[in-house]
């Protein structure tokens, strides 16, 4: 009998030939193909590297997510060429977590201090009136010695208008310009925006600067400006909330979202719900309904999210929001539902209230 090689894998000479002779079904020709121990051994070698490479991967794109997630507080710090030319040194990996609260809590508290390290402190005091506000940021030196070339280069994103005033030198962006800051002085920052249209992210702002030394620092921040600031509250009759809430149903107009509460955090309980509703009121800045469910363990709230913009009749065109927070004491969970006409909406007051219960 005649053996026909097979298509998938390519034969040895040995193997064809105890093949053609013993038949391809015979001892000896399962024994030739059967990898050796060295085979086996590279082909081992070679998964695990390719497991490895997928890890790295991974872990990148985790990063690049991180990153890239609007309620961070680190924007992409993207690079210009000259920049490249020279190394700069980035944000600290031990500051991060410090960071990421400390942006959290400005999300929906009027002051405080954004980012701090050895060289700077960086802070903000900010307030709203309906689509306007005005942010105030300070650039602290914390150092021995002068802050050279000190410069603040804030992105301006298509839903806000804004107007910058502060520090001469401090808007420009070429390697030679920017302002010195004095050791225990500051360099100041005045925003004047209007909210536009609905958004889900925070506006990036990259300081830049240089020590005495000549090194060169770069920290790609992200600024607390986020569709929570613009809202107003409103306060709902539980019938007329719950007649909006069932009108608002559907995937685009739905953001929804489970939170466990941290390890260190406290058993959910009455008090604990107080805190969340001092989230909705004083935090997210809606209109408290209550008596719209027979249990303690649910808050909900109604705000307008308010624009400059303007319709066919000259009016400003504004957004309805609705949210409800549910516990589950036994799970120590909070799901976190939102409803509003525009998806942005939805999503953004989700995600800021998500992170404000984390920190509850």
């Amino acid at each position: 009998m005649k053996c026909l090689p097979l298509k998938t894998k390519k034969q040895s000479a040995l193997e064809q030939r105890l093949c053609e002779k013993e038949g391809e079904d015979s001892a000896a020709v399962a024994k030739a193909i059967r990898p050796s121990a060295a085979q086996r051994q590279r082909q081992a070698q070679s998964q695990a590297a390719a497991r490895a490479a997928e890890e790295v991967a991974a872990q990148q794109a985790a990063q690049q997510n991180a990153i890239n997630d609007p309620i961070s507080p680190i924007s992409d710090g993207s690079q210009g060429a000259d920049q490249l030319e020279r190394s700069t040194i980035g944000i600290p990996k031990d500051v991060i977590p410090a960071m990421r609260k400390a942006f959290s809590n400005l999300c929906t508290s009027a002051s405080g201090v954004l980012f701090e390290n050895s060289l700077l402190q960086v802070g903000v005091k900010h307030e709203y009136v309906g689509a306007q506000g005005r942010i105030s940021i300070f650039f602290g030196n914390l150092s021995t010695s002068s802050l050279l070339h000190f410069r603040a280069i804030v992105n301006e994103p298509d839903h806000l208008r804004i107007q910058k005033q502060g520090t001469q030198g401090l808007f420009d962006d070429s390697d030679d310009g920017g302002c010195t800051v004095a050791v225990r002085t500051q360099a100041k920052l005045l925003l004047l925006v209007e909210v536009t249209a609905p958004f889900d992210d925070a506006p990036a702002m990259r300081v830049l600067f240089e020590t005495e030394d000549g090194e060169l620092h770069e920290y790609p921040l992200r600024l607390p400006i986020v569709a929570t600031c613009f809202m107003e509250p409103v306060t709902l009759e539980p019938a007329a909330f719950m007649q909006r809430w069932r009108s608002l149903e559907g995937k685009d107009r739905e953001g929804q979202e489970v939170v466990k509460t941290p390890p260190s955090a406290p058993s959910i309980d009455e008090e604990y719900m107080k805190r969340i509703a001092h989230i909705i009121t004083d935090g997210l800045k809606f209109g408290r309904c209550e008596g719209c469910d027979p249990t303690p363990w649910t808050v909900s709230g109604a705000a307008t999210f308010r624009t400059g913009s303007k319709d066919s009749n000259g009016n400003n065109i504004n957004v309805g929001c609705l949210v409800r927070v549910e516990a589950n004491p036994q799970a120590g969970a909070f799901r976190v539902t939102t409803r509003t006409l525009h998806p942005l909406c939805s999503k953004a007051v989700k995600n800021v209230a998500l992170v404000s219960i984390k920190l509850a």
